[in-house]
Parts: C-alpha cells; sequence; structure tokens
C-alpha cells in the first residue's frame, strides 16, 4: 500500500531517552535475586527438607506457594518501581 504524496505521515515512536529511566542497578539484582530463590533454592529446600506436618507429595502443591506469592509481590513491586 503507498502513501499519497499529499499525507506523508510517518509514525516516529519515543525514543528510549524520553521514557522513564527504569530499575536501579540494584532494584534489578534484587528481582534476579527472587527469580533465584523461586526457581532454584525454594524447590531444592522443598525436596531435600520437606515440610514434616504434609505428606512429600502436598508439600510440592502448598510449599510452592510461598514462592509464587514472593514472585507475585515482586512482580507488582517492580512495576511500581519501574513507572517512577
Amino acid at each position: 500500500m503507498a502513501q499519497d504524496a499529499e499525507d506523508p505521515y510517518v509514525h516516529e515512536p519515543a525514543s528510549a531517552e524520553s521514557d522513564a529511566e527504569g530499575l536501579s542497578e540494584r532494584q534489578s539484582w534484587l528481582l534476579v535475586g527472587v527469580l533465584a530463590f523461586a526457581g532454584i533454592v525454594a524447590p531444592g529446600i522443598v525436596y531435600l527438607w520437606p515440610p514434616a506436618f504434609l505428606s512429600f507429595e502436598n508439600a510440592y502443591m502448598a510449599a510452592a506457594m510461598v514462592p509464587a506469592l514472593i514472585l507475585a509481590v515482586a512482580a507488582l513491586w517492580s512495576v511500581q518501581a519501574s513507572r517512577n
């Protein structure tokens, strides 16, 4: 589809410099730590040392909620921190 010569509209997206700065380096590393905890450390703890009040199968389901909640809170925090 060719543009008319009379209507030379060209969309130019905003540059990255005009956007918000995003997260600081410290905040970015904090998010990396949360992801490492939720993806590696927490499942390892459940596998090596399941809760005594749950069976092994239920420990995978119930104890996995802790890293899931931590990830949810970190996601909400990172969205709010990157907007400011």
